[in-house]
């Protein structure tokens, strides 16, 4: 018994199989280190959520060198789910085993809530690329790494589809009433001529002209041959 809890002691990896958190923001290095190659991580997802709203995320850790990997994710509000290969342990995502790589690269998926309120928040993680040998050393972790998330209510759309008041206009543009009609012929066709008579007078209808001409001259000219008459007489 006291072998064990010395192991425990001496090497704390062999403890932490199972996960370890309150090290997303300063990295596995407090415990691993003397591994090869250059590990990297990188925390994936949507950058900007609704309030209420859950995202999918995924944690990578990446190095060729070594051939499994362990994680620790926090966040500075709302609230964690664990996905397949990870747990959830005092409010943040760790491995629940050493998870195996393929071709140097593992992926951890877990998702994250966003809290009622509007805001800027932020995943925190670390990654630890290991050998796989169940000890502390010969293992590298990657350097801590913030993911930033944007928490806004999507805005309204306002721009409603205008009403499309581009009717076909009215024709009025109708054919005309032809008012063009065949004017009314006031000449009396074959009726009275009440013109001028070629003699400048107008014609009463009794055959007399009221113009002085011919006709007066003759009276005249009867007159004076009566009175010559007397005379002679």
């Amino acid at each position: 018994m006291f072998t064990v809890l010395l192991a425990l002691l001496l090497n704390p990896a062999l403890a932490n199989g199972n996960g370890k958190t309150g090290v997303s923001t300063q990295g596995c290095a407090q415990c691993h280190g003397g591994g090869t190659g250059s590990t990297t991580a990188e925390i994936s997802g949507p950058a900007q959520l609704a309030p209420g709203e859950t995202g999918d995320y995924i944690l990578t850790v990446s190095n060729s060198d070594m051939s499994h990997g362990g994680l620790d994710v926090s966040a500075t509000g709302g609230s964690l789910q664990a996905g397949s290969n990870n747990q959830l342990k005092s409010g943040e995502i760790t491995h629940s085993s050493k998870t195996a790589m393929a071709s140097g690269i593992v992926t951890f998926d877990f998702k994250w809530t966003a809290p009622a309120s509007e805001g800027d928040f932020s995943l925190k993680g670390a990654g630890n690329a290991v050998n796989g040998d169940g000890q502390s050393r010969g293992d590298t972790p990657s350097s801590p790494v913030t993911f930033n998330i944007t928490v806004k209510a999507a805005a309204t759309d306002d721009t409603a589809e205008p009403t499309d008041d581009t009717s076909q206009p009215t024709d009025d543009t109708s054919v005309p009433t032809d008012d063009t009609s065949q004017p009314t012929d006031d000449s009396n066709v074959g009726g009275g001529d009440d013109s001028n008579t070629d003699s400048g007078g107008k014609d009463d209808g009794c055959g007399c002209s009221a113009t002085p001409g011919v006709g007066g001259a003759a009276l005249v000219g009867l007159i004076g041959l009566g009175m010559l008459r007397r005379r002679r007489a």
